[in-house]
């Protein structure tokens, strides 16, 4: 009996399943009708609606025609009549070269200051002050050197480059008048009062590159010392191009 009943129960539980298949793929197939319907109806009413503006410009392109082929549009109408220019209306070559030059005179003069400001190169005495917070004791000219005498160094032979003007050299001495003279006067006068309470009793002359006036200075600086009744003793200390000698030398 029990057996009889649970085959009973489990055929109606396939049929309550098999009902609900077909009832949700009914419903499934009902919904998909009412979305297609409702497209198609969508899909009318733009067909409808293009078809109006279709026949709307159709018309309008009918009325244009007409209006055309009988004569002159009567919503065209003259506003100004074109005259001819009494002279040339442009361009204004005069204004156009004065504004031109002075955009580039501004330019120019905007250019030098900023040129000016971003060079940072030492080109005078008051840079060199700036730059390393020492005073400048003296500005010796440059001296034309004139004809050079080749001072003949050891083992160099012919590899020897150096060269000193004798006149540049002694020229305390020899043009004492002269303003590179006078300079030099100038400098013994700074060095002599460069340092409080008593004068300096070493002085270096050196040079960050070769023939930057290194023997010259050296050498007429102790000859202006000398001419104010100072002891002086010049040593070169260049012992590869040795050059504070030669120039007294006789000859």
């Amino acid at each position: 009996m029990l057996a009889t009943l649970k085959a009973q129960f489990d055929a109606a539980r396939q049929r309550e399943d098999r009902a609900r298949g077909a009832y949700m793929k009914a419903a499934e197939d009902a919904n998909f009708e009412g979305q297609a319907e409702t497209r198609l109806i969508t899909k009318k009413r733009e067909i409808e609606t293009n078809r109006s503006l279709l026949d709307t410009y159709t018309q309008r392109q009918k009325e244009q025609e007409l209006a055309i082929a009988g004569g002159k549009p009567n919503n065209i109408k003259i506003s100004n009549r074109a005259v001819s220019p009494g002279g040339l209306v442009g361009p204004n070559r005069t204004r156009n070269i004065l504004v031109a030059l002075l955009v580039s005179l501004a330019a120019g003069i905007g250019l030098a200051f900023l040129l000016d400001y971003l060079d940072d190169s030492v080109k005078t005495s008051d840079d060199v002050s700036r730059s390393l917070g020492l005073p400048t004791l003296a500005l010796i000219p440059h001296h034309s050197q004139g004809e050079k005498r080749r001072i003949p160094l050891p083992g160099l032979g012919a590899r020897n480059d150096e060269s000193i003007s004798p006149q540049a050299a002694l020229i305390t001495l020899e043009e004492r008048n002269s303003p590179t003279a006078e300079a030099y006067r100038h400098l013994r006068t700074s060095l002599l009062f460069s340092s409080a309470g008593k004068p300096p009793q070493t002085i270096l002359v050196t040079s960050s590159q070769p023939s930057e006036g290194k023997t010259t200075t050296a050498i007429n600086t102790a000859i202006t010392l000398a001419q104010s009744d100072v002891d002086v003793i010049i040593i070169d200390c260049d012992l590869r191009r040795p050059a504070i000698a030669q120039p007294f030398r006789p000859g």
